[in-house]
């Protein structure tokens, strides 16, 4: 009798039940291995992981497509991953959509939360400490009260009005968890957000605000 040998081009896909948050725009060449090798290593061992340097299209000329393509992979996904880094936008963008979607979190590099973060970024960092299941658990804490709150409040409504100022923790995370609820997004100050001529949340925010408004989407060079 013949023996087939299946390929490795013959197995099937793995379920992507894993959506990775992580750096894409400015990963350094560390962050860059440790992502690849954290990968190969979990669908080595039969996990299927949706992450977003590999799976998006990232030269997507409409950037609000690149966010909807996330938001799938985090609705489809079972639990999210995270590899922590306090200068990364997305990597608070991402958290606001998975915590709305109550997706579970896994933090791999738990040490960064307690490293050299300051401000607004530090509360969120603790918010980060708080929300994933394998680092110490305080519900107590203030910051995950107010954003336990903010997520109730963003649920019920059928637009979200933000006033942009600049990228800071609190607004991407509010507006990671409208646009995973899939809600209208109005700036009350659009005139003031201005386009950029590389990938950006102003062009983003730009998109979802004339989503709202004109009910389509624009490329990166309509928005100038």
């Amino acid at each position: 009798m013949e023996r087939i040998i299946a390929k490795a081009e013959d197995k099937p896909e793995l379920e992507k039940e894993i959506y990775f948050i992580c750096p894409v725009r400015g990963m350094t060449k560390q962050d860059k291995q440790f992502i690849e090798e954290y990968v190969a290593r979990t669908e080595a061992g039969g996990r299927g992981i949706y992450s977003p340097p590999r799976d998006t299209k990232q030269d997507d000329p409409i950037e609000l497509n690149i966010c909807m393509q996330n938001r799938k992979g985090t609705a489809d996904a079972k639990e999210t991953h995270m590899y922590f880094s306090s200068t990364s936008q997305g990597n608070v963008f991402d958290p606001g959509m998975a915590f709305m979607a109550d997706k579970p979190l896994l933090v791999l590099n738990p040490e960064s939360l307690n490293g050299n973060i300051e401000g607004v970024m530090a509360d969120f960092a603790g918010f980060v400490n708080n929300y994933a299941y394998n680092t110490p658990m305080d519900k107590a804490l203030s910051f995950y009260q107010e954003l336990e709150r903010r997520k109730k409040e963003i649920s019920k409504m059928k637009m979200v009005e933000f006033e942009w100022e600049a990228n800071d923790a609190p607004f991407l995370f509010d507006c990671g968890m409208a646009f995973m609820a899939e809600k209208l997004i109005k700036l009350s100050n659009w005139k003031n957000v201005e386009p950029t001529d590389h990938k950006s949340f102003q062009n983003i925010l730009l998109s979802l605000y004339y989503k709202a408004r004109d009910g389509k989407t624009k490329k990166v060079t309509e928005l100038f």
